[in-house]
């Protein structure tokens, strides 16, 4: 209690006494220290174990009011009862920092067969999502995907998160396989080849623009015949096709023989092949037609000369062996009288008869 004692000039006197009562300032409390994203809100309240506070904040926010937090920053709470006690304390605000979650650059152009694409992006550890991603690795597969445009996202996070996300194009590969050919003869016609795929390019030995494919201009031999398809994703596959040269079994013509003549040697355009008939005395060889009239006898017999393979062929020709006449011719002959009779009978006999071949 303050007593306080006054006197005026006049020798007047008076007093007055005033009861101070000094309290202790209330004890205020403030949220624990945060770390938050930026523009991650807020709402602070401080709080005592006295009632009937009044809380004011620094940092232009107001108690139990929402806010935005955008930088690191200490707010202090300030606490006061009815009788102007006032109480403070602080918290922290810890901005992190956000993660960048931008894709790298994209190939413009993505075949459907490439094996894979690694993508990348400005900040490590995220999460991919997309067909034919793998969700850690960033390993784009076009094979698993296929084609057609794909959506491909990046979400990294480490407390704060964002994403990125880019559009992804699998282009299909063009396929120019070209169905097998051949082998086929040099006297084969002009033959269409065909591919998987129209409105590309041939080329090679006896292919024409059309893809008509003429044997006998490219000739004998091993031709390779290639198929071209341009494009974004362009392709060129080639095959193998054989020509081989076409024999001509055809036999030159010969004859007639006569039935007692020696063996001939039978000719053909194309020799070395396999004979065949009356009078073929090797028909189980090859290489030769050996033709023995006499074997053959009289008549006109067929003889097959045959070269096999695909360019082989067979050619049949007609040969005629003539028959023999035959000529009798009597003896009349004198003998001397003195000659022995059975001499002259034995004679007879043996003169009586003997055969001269003659043509027809």
């Amino acid at each position: 209690t303050f007593i306080f004692r006054v006197k005026d000039s006049k020798g007047c006197k008076d007093s007055a006494s005033v009861t101070i009562t000094v309290g202790n300032p209330p004890v205020v409390i403030a949220p624990n220290d945060t770390a938050v994203c930026p523009g991650s809100q807020l709402i602070f309240s401080g709080s005592s174990i006295s009632s009937g506070l009044t809380y004011t904040w620094t940092g232009g926010i107001s108690n139990g009011v929402p806010f935005k937090a955008n930088s690191n920053f200490t707010y202090v709470v300030s606490g006061k009862n009815a009788a102007g006690c006032e109480g403070k304390d602080s918290t922290q605000v810890t901005i992190n920092p956000v993660p960048n979650p931008k894709i790298g650059p994209i190939p413009t152009v993505i075949c459907s067969d490439t094996a894979s694409i690694q993508l990348t992006a400005a900040s490590s550890g995220g999460i991919w999502r997309g067909s034919g991603v793998n969700a850690t690795t960033g390993v784009f597969r076009p094979t698993i995907a296929g084609p057609g445009t794909w959506q491909i996202t990046y979400e990294v996070n480490n407390g704060c998160s964002d994403t990125d996300t880019v559009s992804i194009t699998v282009t299909k590969r063009m396929d120019a396989s070209v169905q097998p050919a051949g082998p086929f003869c040099t006297t084969a016609s002009v033959q269409q080849l065909t591919a998987s795929q129209s409105g590309g390019t041939w080329s090679g030995t006896g292919v024409n623009s059309n893809g008509q494919f003429d044997p006998a201009a490219a000739g004998s031999g091993n031709h390779v015949i290639s198929y071209s398809l341009a494009g974004t994703c362009p392709d060129k596959k080639s095959i193998t096709i054989s020509v081989n040269t076409n024999f001509d079994p055809t036999i030159i013509k010969t004859g007639p023989y006569c039935a007692n003549e020696d063996t001939v040697l039978l000719q053909a355009v194309t020799p070395g092949a396999k004979w065949t008939g009356p009078g073929i005395t090797n028909s189980n060889a090859e290489n030769q037609g050996i033709f023995d009239p006499r074997a053959a006898g009289p008549g006109t017999h067929t003889i097959t000369h045959t070269i096999a393979g695909t360019c082989g062929g067979t050619d049949t020709e007609q040969i005629t062996v003539l028959p023999l006449d035959t000529v009798h011719i009597q003896l009349v002959i004198s003998f001397h009288r003195f000659w022995p009779q059975l001499l002259l009978q034995r004679m007879h006999v043996m003169l009586k008869q003997f055969f001269v071949p003659i043509h027809q």
